[in-house]
């Protein structure tokens, strides 16, 4: 079962097989249209946050984010950096990424 709301999937749902509906999963959105949070069956949520619509940090249940730093504002940016949260002050990862003139 999929419930959405303002053309965006808000819920899935499952029937079981003694046919209780069970609750997979949970979506919320912006009031720009971008999802913030998603919930799992068990009530743990991942967090979205944007910047013109461009993804700048996602946050897992765990409280572990990660971080992305684009070329340009916009849903035709690029991304440059990708990195993690450092774990006992030490860093976890950091990816960069070169583009040429034809988006590769």
């Amino acid at each position: 079962h999929i419930s959405s709301t303002g053309g965006r999937i808000s819920e899935l749902k499952k029937e079981t097989r003694d046919g209780r509906i069970t609750q997979l999963a949970r979506y919320q959105y912006s009031e720009e249209g971008d999802l913030i949070q998603a919930t799992d069956a068990e009530g743990h949520s991942e967090h979205y946050r944007y910047h013109q619509h461009v993804i700048q940090q996602r946050t897992l249940k765990s409280g572990y984010s990660f971080h992305f730093e684009w070329d340009r504002e916009g849903p035709g940016a690029r991304c440059l950096r990708q990195w993690g949260d450092p774990i006992d002050g030490q860093p976890t990862y950091s990816y960069q990424f070169d583009w040429d003139q034809d988006g590769k």
